[in-house]
């Protein structure tokens, strides 16, 4: 009874939420529109481009409820990793290192897991940054070892930045630490910790990352820079068609 009566509740959260930022994007968007000749402050575009995000995330509730309930299945879109990487650092600044020559044609990518995979270590990323420097982007790709691997490559994405003067070391135990679910829950307000940093943002990345194929998460500091790896297993192709779902999700979460 207490769980039906949470996912209630959670049901008119997440639709109250998504109704109040879609009515604030809207007047958002409609603003912009009328001053056309204006110069817009890149912090109101900012703003669009956040609450875009947010009606964007309210809508995929059903997707995160089967992947907390370990009943998702894949939905991927073949693109080429040119368009993926555009995809990944559209408007946020981030620097792009040229693909590697044996980056496959297509890649067929779950866009709903790659966004919960990447999105946090990247908005950390940007946000602890040292000033005058910018978080790169890596792409790269790899053999995946073990059987019935045919057609598969591991894809790992790389977001290195150089920290904020007076952040704490990130020692190779501390992020493991915070990209599993039981040490996020418990390292909040830690010694070791980052400043405000639990963990569980990563916790959920590293779920999503698992459920691309095996994929991993980690989180490790080189020297003064800190490195995002993302690894996901996925299929490559030579062509890129339109979007194709690769599998339904066969339950569902209510």
């Amino acid at each position: 009874r207490a769980t039906e009566m949470t996912r209630q509740a959670d049901s008119i959260l997440n639709h109250t939420l998504k109704n109040i930022m879609h009515d604030s994007l809207t007047s958002l968007e409609l603003y912009i529109l009328g001053h056309p000749d204006a110069a817009v402050d890149e912090d109101v575009m900012g703003a669009q481009r956040g609450l875009q995000r947010g009606v964007g995330w309210t809508q995929q509730r059903q997707g995160l409820l089967l992947l907390a309930k370990g009943a998702y299945c894949l939905r991927t879109t073949s693109m080429p990793p040119e368009d993926l990487l555009r995809r990944l650092v559209t408007s946020n600044g981030m620097d792009v290192t040229p693909l590697a020559a044996n980056a496959p044609a297509c890649v067929e990518v779950d866009l709903l897991l790659l966004e919960l995979a990447t999105s946090n270590g990247f908005d950390n990323a940007l946000k602890y940054a040292r000033e005058g420097t910018r978080p790169t982007i890596e792409l790269t790709f790899s053999e995946v070892e073990g059987a019935n691997k045919a057609g598969t490559v591991c894809m790992q994405l790389r977001c290195s930045n150089v920290p904020k003067e007076g952040q704490p070391v990130l020692t190779a135990e501390l992020g493991r630490r915070l990209v599993s679910v039981e040490g996020a829950r418990n390292n909040a307000g830690g010694d070791t910790a980052p400043p405000t940093s639990s963990g569980v943002g990563l916790s959920h990345a590293n779920l999503a990352a698992k459920a691309h194929g095996g994929g991993s998460l980690t989180l490790l500091q080189r020297g003064e820079r800190v490195d995002f790896d993302v690894k996901l297993v996925v299929r490559t192709g030579d062509t890129p068609p339109q979007a194709t779902a690769t599998a339904e999700a066969t339950a569902t979460a209510e």
